[in-house]
């Protein structure tokens, strides 16, 4: 059982209270896992929960919405687990988060692939929406938003309509941003 909650921002104190860093807001997604399922990491324990108990935490961004206002975060709907392998093709709707190891190759034009730090994709494929904590290596055509965040390791090609890099991302890659033009709405 999933669910989203939104996380308090952190107050930037050096340029006096009540101020808020210029960072997009988070959401902290819940993820309960069984009593022999789960996976091992560095995640912190839920509110009223001990280390090594059967509930983790993953931060994830929530987009930005029309007029700035952030807008919900699409609920994760397979994971891969750090630890887990697998090869092959990977077809897809919704949201996918890989924090273990996926080689192979990814078809999912209308959905949205994560990458979470410990995640290690090697890949070519086609996605909607693609967000990058840990490593991508291959070629990827991207019809959507690209992030690649502040960890991140990205190299090989990639062709998106947008793209956010943050400050400390690795990133070796062809980059095709291809013009889009405004539609222009017809005369009758």
């Amino acid at each position: 059982m999933s669910d989203v909650r939104s996380a308090d921002r952190p107050q930037d104190h050096r340029r006096g209270p009540g101020h808020l860093p210029d960072r997009p807001p988070r959401a902290v997604l819940h993820h309960q896992h069984g009593a022999r399922g789960g996976h091992r990491g560095h995640h912190l324990p839920a509110p009223g929960k001990r280390a090594g108990g059967a509930r983790h935490h993953a931060l994830l961004r929530v987009s930005e919405g029309m007029m700035g206002k952030p807008s919900p975060t699409p609920e994760i709907t397979t994971l891969l687990g750090e630890g887990a392998r697998f090869e092959g093709v990977l077809t897809f709707e919704g949201v996918v988060r890989i924090d273990g190891h996926f080689k192979g190759k990814l078809e999912a034009k209308n959905a949205t692939l994560i990458i979470g730090e410990s995640g290690r994709v090697e890949a070519d494929g086609t996605l909607g929406q693609f967000v990058v904590s840990g490593a991508y290596l291959g070629a990827i055509h991207v019809a959507g938003l690209t992030r690649i965040l502040a960890r991140a390791s990205f190299e090989g090609q990639l062709e998106t309509a947008g793209l956010i890099t943050e400050e400390g991302a690795h990133v070796t890659a062809q980059i095709s941003m291809p013009r889009v033009e405004p539609k222009t709405p017809q005369k009758k």
